[in-house]
């Protein structure tokens, strides 16, 4: 008997979960007057200014110094890589030097006084505590990393039909993500780097431009985090599926340079960019499901070491495996005749990464 299969097309899944703005790096307007040398701040005194400023939810900072321009514009950068959490500070800012003095103005991303932006900034902190506390007990760091990933995943959605000038601003940060439940991809990135700090795991975000269902290249963040002395990559927007059967995937989760490659370009002059060159910690391989030749008793394997009871999620090695797999699998109902998959409903819904070469099948329809 045919069995009924639906067909989540990778197409929508990046309609609905790709970047919709352009996540231009931080730009400066620089306003220059005559000047007058008055003093010498060294960079860390600089850092540690800004830090305390920030803290108490300021959003425009002045110096009794002139600073170049550039050595300012570099300290602000590392303070964003290191504090997501300052969730008022926009993707542009205005540096004003005049008159002995240099203002920097964050171009706050809602109207807040300096006592609601510190009254909000401790919302957030409720929230990634109540986010950490549901955290099961003794995890490793895999299972830390593992769990953000799903939780955010599950409970945020991708701000596509969010409108109004009180929340746009807000969907590009870690308070959108983790206090609103709405975010796009700088959010979900931001989002998922401060709860990873809280967690003492090192991790941060890039940026970089990725092909949309068009073929158009759309600017795209996504993030990078420390496993057991290696990096990897890792994006959650591409992994919320935001699809109430099988809200997440694993596609893109712990994944080293040569599977980001294929689907996005990296900007130049970032903050920091990692090498990711192992799958040592790869979703797939620890869970037997990274298939280097395609066998029915390979998927089998995978089934039995499947972390979820409700869904089959494969990777391969090639596109031949893959397209062997999805064809024998899925189309001639191969599935449905695997010993380890007795039982399981007539209908599934499943979902194609072309790209990744992955399958990931909810057996719970």
């Amino acid at each position: 008997m045919k069995r009924l299969k639906i067909l989540i097309s990778l197409a929508l899944m990046m309609l609905m979960c790709g970047c919709e703005i352009t996540m231009e790096k931080v730009t400066s307007e620089v306003s220059e007057t005559e000047t007058e040398f008055n003093g010498y701040l060294d960079e860390e005194t600089i850092y540690d200014i800004l830090v305390t400023e920030l803290a108490q939810g300021k959003s425009v900072i002045e110096f009794d110094k002139v600073i170049d321009v550039d050595v300012l514009n570099a300290i602000i950068t590392r303070i964003e890589h290191e504090y997501p959490e300052y969730y008022w500070l926009s993707k542009t800012r205005t540096i004003t030097t005049s008159n002995r003095y240099t203002t920097v103005d964050f171009n706050t991303v809602e109207i807040l006084n300096e006592e609601q932006t510190k009254a909000e900034f401790q919302v957030l902190e409720a929230a990634a505590d109540e986010i950490i506390s549901a955290m099961p007990a003794g995890l490793d760091d895999y299972g830390k990393i593992l769990f953000i990933h799903d939780y955010l995943a599950e409970n945020v959605v991708y701000a596509t039909d969010k409108v109004g000038i009180e929340t746009e601003g807000l969907w590009d940060t870690a308070y959108g993500s983790l206090v609103q439940g709405y975010a796009v991809c700088g959010g979900y990135a931001d989002g998922f780097t401060y709860l990873m700090k809280r967690l003492g795991i090192e991790s941060g975000v890039v940026y970089g431009e990725v092909s949309d269902e068009n073929g158009n290249q759309t600017g795209h963040a996504w993030n990078y985090v420390y496993l057991n002395n290696m990096y990897y990559w890792l994006d959650l927007t591409w992994d919320d599926t935001d699809d109430e059967s099988n809200p997440v995937t694993h596609f893109y989760f712990l994944i080293d340079d040569r599977h980001m490659n294929k689907n996005r370009v990296l900007r130049k002059n970032q903050y920091f960019v990692p090498a990711c060159y192992s799958m040592d910690e790869n979703f797939y391989v620890r869970n037997d499901s990274y298939i280097t030749y395609y066998t029915a008793e390979a998927v089998g394997l995978a089934v039995l070491s499947s972390p979820y009871d409700d869904k089959i999620e494969l990777m391969f090695a090639d596109k031949l495996s893959y397209d062997t797999a999805v064809k024998d699998l899925l189309e001639n109902g191969k599935l449905w005749e695997l010993p380890e998959c007795d039982g399981i409903s007539d209908s599934v819904s499943y979902s194609l990464n072309d790209d990744m070469y992955a399958i990931c099948i909810n057996t719970g329809a």
